[in-house]
């Protein structure tokens, strides 16, 4: 599995990347068919929306107090 990240929720910027909790986990080959697809493309395809998916992980993880201070994360 690989944390695949994406820019669904607009988090990224200049030298950054997306939030770990809004990552979410795929094989090796899905995660290299997203990036080479597009995301649009990948979601559409497999009818999931990476933003919500990520938010849904991240609100389970044990980790989330890690990101208590951070707008948008899961509460």
């Amino acid at each position: 599995m690989e944390a695949s990240h994406s820019d669904a929720d607009g988090s990224k910027g200049m030298g950054l990347k997306s939030h770990d909790f809004t990552a979410v986990p795929l094989c090796s080959a899905a995660h290299a068919e997203k990036d080479s697809i597009g995301l649009e493309t990948w979601q559409a395809k497999y009818k999931v929306n990476h933003a919500e998916a990520g938010r849904a992980y991240g609100a389970q993880s044990p980790h989330k107090a890690r990101w208590a201070d951070v707008a948008g994360a899961p509460r």
